[in-house]
């Protein structure tokens, strides 16, 4: 009998081309987020989660795409935080790192991290398909983010 697909929110928070990545111990490195309280939208669940996690408080998110991962359907949010909030690890969370987009692929990380990431570091398709260098990652990621936000609006 097939499982049925776990809900998540997960939450692209950044500081320029990096993003912070949340581990617990001994564990892979992934965006912060996670599953909705009974009654509790995705939206409200990425602001809990981050916060429970980070300690950071959303100021402002943005749903920006869908991820489905093998057994967990993420929706994915961009948050704004306050300037120079500092995350801490909480809850089950005991490590926090500010990493550059261009160096997650080689990360221990999970594979929907991996795989959102790639999504938004991914440069629009024009002509021939080619996998960035570092820098193209970089440039497409900030490329994509800013023109999410622009398109889709604070949601929260």
């Amino acid at each position: 009998m097939k499982q049925p697909v776990k809900q998540r929110a997960t939450v692209i928070c950044r500081q320029g081309t990096q993003i912070l990545l949340v581990s617990r111990q001994h564990g892979r490195w992934a965006l912060p987020g996670g599953r909705p309280k009974p009654g509790e939208d995705l939206a409200q669940a990425a602001a809990r989660e981050l916060l429970e996690e980070t300690s950071l408080h959303a100021l402002g998110l943005s749903y920006l795409f869908e991820f489905v991962g093998a057994g967990t359907h993420h929706r994915v949010y961009i948050v704004r935080t306050a300037p120079g909030e500092v995350p801490k690890p909480g809850n089950e969370i005991a490590r926090c790192r500010w990493v550059e987009v261009a160096d997650v692929p080689a990360l221990a990380a999970s594979i929907a991290t991996k795989g959102i990431v790639d999504v938004l570091a991914t440069p629009p398709v024009k002509g021939k398909v080619r996998r960035p260098g570092r820098r193209g990652r970089q440039d497409a990621f900030s490329r994509n983010v800013s023109y999410a936000m622009r398109e889709m609006g604070e949601i929260v």
